[in-house]
């Protein structure tokens, strides 16, 4: 009997199929991996699939005899499933590939079609991938049924790439190999990933190196978490170092601040994603082994976010370097400076994403709000003094504090507002703000949170209008005064706009009226179970947008 995949998929033949499968499924040391590696191989493979997939569905319907509760328990069933969809899945695209490959009469549309549905086809088992449950026990085996099936049909489309076969357009052939070669690496990969995040560090190491063979870039990255994982710290970054110019093609700075390979040129197509990612690591690297000093960290840092803009973990990383550095820094002047640098940095990685707006968001307003009474503090102290030298701080740090109140009116414009949504607690507990400059951002922050949420901010506004503390209630009618202010006429027009005129239409002269496209479907969202709601059409003449009820 046959232990493992390898030796098992790829017999040429097979005798007595039906016996085998028993042996195979009474045989507790044989995994599920390898009967499909069996079914791809036989010409009766769909039978055997089908087998397979009543005895699943025989222990699925026992679990679901314990109701909802047993669909967890019957979990592992549910993904080796999806795995026989997955074989399916490749099959099909080896016979569509095989198909236009051997068609003679091949176009231009045919290879885009084809090119379509191989992405569309390794997509879809990407997104096999993400919503299966994240553990070693569960993608493991759907990773190895992935990469059998791949490579099954990898190697029948490599055997049509010889002399012997008579293939009409051999560049389509050799393009889709590539294609299915990289999904073989990326493969790899993932699998290098979880046995590393699971502490397997032997078998992560194996699937570093074979998708190291496929020449996969993002297997730098990889070995290089792996090395640092296992306290090879300088290993780490010598990997990167010597890395990230030959996989990439880009430059990076040694220690005096020069580039190491001068002979280097950054071109656009060089600029990915991954290499990005690969020069964020490096620097975070150096960072946590303080392998320079703050200045070419910094430098570093920036270089990561000038590389390609938009990535919001490049800001935040730096942002965070500034802010940790700032409360070690001595001297206002340089406090000053740094604060700057991280409101800046952290305004601009809140406007690429969100993926860390729970550590920037609760840090930009804390930065802000307490700088804010510091500056207050610093303003008396130097007004009481009486010596004439004092005068020249006092300028200066009316300057610097302008700058910060400038800096946030910027990130209040850039950053979206459901963001600061997510910090409306925080911005309503500092409306006693001692600074009036600070507390008219505040409320204009809050305003236009009220505008795109109007629901969701009333339930925050009311305890402050009803709290014991006076300031709060007048900071919280200040607040509403400012919301009757802001909503314009044609937002009260807006309002105005009943179900009425919705319903009939002759009440209104529509020749001399345009209504917005989505104000029906606004009508709709509020009201779906009206059953007119679905008999309004939208109408488009040269007049205007019209409505008519049918």
């Amino acid at each position: 009997m046959y232990c493992n995949l390898r030796d098992l998929c790829f017999q040429k033949k097979y005798d007595h199929l039906e016996s085998l499968q028993m042996k195979l499924n009474g045989c507790l040391s044989v995994s599920f991996p390898i009967l499909h590696g069996l079914a791809m191989r036989t010409s009766d493979w769909s039978k055997i699939l089908a087998r397979l997939r009543i005895d699943q569905v025989t222990e699925l319907g026992a679990a679901a005899l314990e109701g909802p509760g047993g669909y967890i328990r019957a979990y592992d069933t549910i993904v080796r499933l999806s795995s026989l969809s997955d074989i399916e899945l490749i099959s099909s695209l080896g016979d569509v590939i095989m198909n236009e490959i051997r068609n003679p009469t091949n176009s231009r549309s045919s290879e885009n079609k084809l090119s379509n549905i191989v992405e569309t086809s390794l997509k879809l088992l990407e997104t096999r991938i993400r919503v299966s449950r994240p553990t070693f026990h569960t993608l493991e085996p759907v990773l190895a049924i992935q990469h059998a099936a791949l490579q099954l049909v990898t190697s029948a489309l490599s055997s049509l790439n010889s002399d012997t076969y008579q293939i009409s357009n051999r560049e389509v052939l050799n393009s889709t190999i590539l294609r299915l070669r990289t999904a073989l690496g990326y493969n790899w990969l993932e699998r290098a990933k979880l046995a590393r995040k699971s502490g397997q560090f032997m078998a992560a190491y194996t699937c570093v190196l074979r998708a190291e063979d496929f020449g996969i870039p993002d297997a730098l990255l990889e070995r290089a978490k792996l090395l640092w994982q296992t306290d090879k710290r300088e290993a780490a970054q010598a990997c990167l170092d010597k890395g990230i110019p030959d996989v990439f093609g880009c430059s990076i700075f040694n220690v005096r601040n020069k580039q190491s390979n001068e002979n280097v040129e950054v071109s656009t197509e060089y600029r990915t994603i991954s290499a990005q990612q690969a020069l964020l690591l490096r620097t975070r690297y150096c960072e946590e082994t303080n392998r320079y000093d703050f200045e070419t960290t910094g430098k570093l840092y920036e270089q990561v976010c000038a590389f390609n803009s938009g990535y919001e973990e490049a800001h935040f990383r730096l942002a965070r370097y500034v802010d940790r550095a700032r409360t070690e820094a001595v001297g206002c002047k340089q406090q000053n400076a740094l604060i700057k640098v991280a409101l800046k940095q952290y305004g601009l990685a809140l406007s690429y994403g969100s993926q860390f707006i729970y550590q920037s968001m609760p840090r930009l307003l804390t930065l802000w709000l307490d700088y804010g009474q510091d500056s207050v503090r610093n303003f008396h102290e130097l007004n009481k003094s009486q010596k004439h030298t004092e005068e020249n701080n006092l300028h200066s740090e009316q300057k610097v504090f302008n700058e910060v109140q400038e800096l946030m009116r910027i990130n209040c414009q850039r950053i979206p507002v459901y963001q600061f949504y997510t910090a409306l607690s925080q911005l309503l507990s500092r409306v006693c703000h001692e600074v009036p400059a600070v507390v008219t951002t505040l409320i204009e922050l809050v305003v236009r949170i009220f505008e795109a949420y109007p629901l969701q901010t009333m339930w925050f506004l009311i305890p402050l209008n009803d709290s014991t503390v006076r300031q709060r209630r007048d900071r919280c009618q200040q607040i509403f005064n400012m919301i009757k202010y802001v909503i314009t006429n044609s937002m009260k027009l807006y309002r105005l706009f009943s179900s009425q005129y919705l319903l009939n239409p002759s009440y209104l002269i529509f020749s001399r009226i345009t209504i917005i496209l989505f104000v029906i479907e606004m009508y709709a969202r509020c009201y779906p179970y009206e059953p007119y709601t679905q008999k309004m059409l939208p109408i488009t003449v040269s007049l205007g947008v019209e409505y008519r009820c049918f």
